[in-house]
C-alpha cells in the first residue's frame, strides 16, 4: 500500500499550477490518478491592492481544497496526504502569481498553521 501512496504523492508533487495572466489551475491527482484542476480566475482583481491580493490567495485555497478533497478523510495517513495535497497546490499556485503582495499573504499564512 505504501508504494501506491509514494506514487500518488509524486504524482501530486509534479502536478504543476499554471498561470496565465487571467488565470490560475490548481492541480491534485485523484484516487484513481486522473488529475484534477480547478481555474482560478484573477483578471477581476488588481493584485498591487493588499484586499485583492487576499482575495485571491482565498480563491487559491478554496481551489486547493476542491481539487485534494479525495484525500480528506480521518485517518492519519490520508490526511498527512492532504495536507501535503493543499501545501503543494497552494505553493505552486501562489509561485505563478505575478504578485509579491500575494506571495507574502502567503508566507504570513503558512507561518501560522500548525506544525505537522
Amino acid at each position: 500500500m505504501k508504494p501506491i501512496i509514494a506514487r500518488k504523492t509524486a504524482i501530486i508533487a509534479m502536478a504543476a499550477l499554471a498561470a496565465a495572466l487571467t488565470a490560475n489551475l490548481a492541480s491534485a491527482t485523484t484516487v484513481d490518478d486522473e488529475a484534477r484542476q480547478a481555474v482560478v480566475h484573477y483578471s477581476d482583481l488588481d493584485l498591487s491592492r493588499p484586499e485583492d491580493a487576499r482575495r485571491l490567495y482565498t480563491r487559491i485555497r478554496r481551489a486547493a481544497r476542491e481539487v485534494c478533497e479525495n484525500f480528506r478523510s480521518g485517518d492519519l495517513q490520508r490526511t498527512q496526504i492532504y495536507r501535503q495535497c493543499m501545501d503543494k497546490a497552494v505553493t505552486d499556485a501562489v509561485a505563478k502569481v505575478p504578485s509579491s503582495q500575494v506571495a507574502a499573504i502567503a508566507g504570513a499564512d503558512i507561518q501560522h498553521l500548525p506544525k505537522r
